[in-house]
């Protein structure tokens, strides 16, 4: 007998769905293309780190109930991020304000804008003018730091719901790291039923109406009544994937997505130095963020863990053929040294262990997450429909909500999907 879905991707939102639909008695098959469940979410153990690090998804933003809720089942304490941002600019330490007067300016101002733009034009017409300089590159700073975004592409109207929605920068952390979610939702699909089968990497869907053939690069095809789609939307973007017959629509809506790059550094250090005084190097008591004009601009720690790990964030268009592993690692230590004042040998002393994470090099991922431009309604138009009642997508690029680009909007596309089968 056939299965009655096949999820492709086991991310949060392929988990969430199977966990949800297997328990509900569905037959469900996952394919994942990696080796591993959790996308972009994947915390390491291991590897030259004392405690668990993460590689990619880290901080749970704003109400989030979905992502609490899942806290709560699985027993996974958050931990409150409070602590100090410090800033580094033009070689001269401060503490920072990550909603400073440039800020909250453009801010007010969104609040009058009555038609979508690109941030870069609302900052053109708006800021203009040499006077304004501060305010536009502040602006460009943070979108391309924290959404991962191109100025030129992202939506105006959707940052301004982000900045005044948003009730906390800093958010929470789940202790133990955020793979206790992915593998508490496997465990749970696996109790119900589901099966899984990592290292299936699909390459073509053939599908008619409550019939679909699933075939992967390994030889390995499965058959079922409905398939759900959960790969991201900037794999589906490059052509991966075949559907069988085509679907022209969907093609060109996934053209027009874009995906944000991020470029993670990992370093754990002898000892948290920024904490103690130590001879020609700063000293950042109650170190949380480090915002800067280095190479590396951002940086944060694990507070409230006192582990002595910075992790290291470069993002957007900045991350765009920013080197190899060899090149990244020399400006990384190049960037700490700026930051804290001292000599890069210092820096490489106090060096334990390190890991650069490019999620651009990724084949099963091709960026981090997506964020919201001048075609996302139109995008959402079409991929939100179900094709024949038999072919779904979900994921954080596809949320028919106020956010994209987190695991909470995962989560929540998945959920639509859910609904839209039963």
């Amino acid at each position: 007998m056939p299965t009655d879905i096949i999820i492709i991707g086991a991310g949060i939102a392929g988990l969430t769905a199977a966990r949800s639909l297997a328990m509900s008695g569905k037959s469900i098959i996952v394919l994942e293309a990696s080796d591993r469940v959790g996308g972009r979410i994947h915390t390491i153990k291991g590897e030259g780190f004392v405690r668990p690090t993460e590689m990619g998804a880290e901080f749970i933003h704003g109400s989030a109930p979905l992502l609490r809720r899942l806290a709560g089942e699985s027993k996974t304490p958050l931990l409150r991020t409070e602590s100090n941002a410090w800033e580094v600019t033009n070689g001269r330490l401060r503490l920072s304000e990550v909603a400073n007067s440039d800020m909250k300016k453009v801010t007010e101002a969104l609040k009058n804008l009555e038609s979508d733009m690109t941030m870069s034009d609302f900052l053109s017409h708006y800021f203009p003018g040499s006077s304004n300089t501060s305010q536009r590159e502040h602006v460009t700073q943070m979108v391309e730091g924290f959404d991962a975004a191109d100025v030129s592409k992202i939506s105006a109207l959707s940052l301004r719901d982000e900045w005044s929605g948003e009730d906390e920068f800093t958010g929470h952390r789940p202790l133990g790291g955020y793979s206790k979610f992915v593998h508490y939702l496997t465990h749970e699909a696996r109790e119900a039923g589901a099966q899984f089968f990592l290292s299936s990497v699909v390459e073509e869907i053939q599908w008619k109406r409550n019939e679909v053939k699933v075939v992967c690069t390994n030889g390995g095809k499965f058959t079922a009544n409905k398939v759900i789609v959960t790969i991201p939307a900037a794999v589906l973007k490059h052509g991966s994937v075949r559907f069988t017959p085509a679907l022209a629509r969907h093609q060109d809506a996934f053209q027009k997505t874009e995906t944000g790059g991020v470029i993670k550094f990992l370093f754990e250090f002898k000892h948290a130095f920024w904490e103690k005084s130590y001879p020609n190097v700063r000293e950042m008591q109650n170190l949380g963020f480090i915002f800067s004009d280095a190479f590396v601009p951002t940086w944060w720690t694990q507070r409230p863990n006192p582990a002595p790990l910075l992790t290291g964030w470069l993002a957007g268009p900045a991350a765009q053929n920013a080197g190899d592993d060899e090149v990244l690692l020399k400006k990384a230590i190049d960037s700490l040294a700026y930051i804290f004042g001292c000599h890069q040998n210092f820096i490489k002393e106090q060096v334990v262990a390190n890991r650069i994470i490019n999620w651009l090099k990724e084949p099963f991922s091709l960026g981090a997450y997506g964020y919201k431009t001048l075609h996302t309604a139109d995008i959402l138009r079409v991929v939100n429909e179900p094709v024949e009642e038999t072919i779904f997508f979900a994921g954080e690029a596809f949320n028919d909500g106020e956010e994209m680009g987190t695991v909470e909007a995962a989560m929540n596309s998945a959920e639509q999907v859910i609904k839209k089968i039963f």
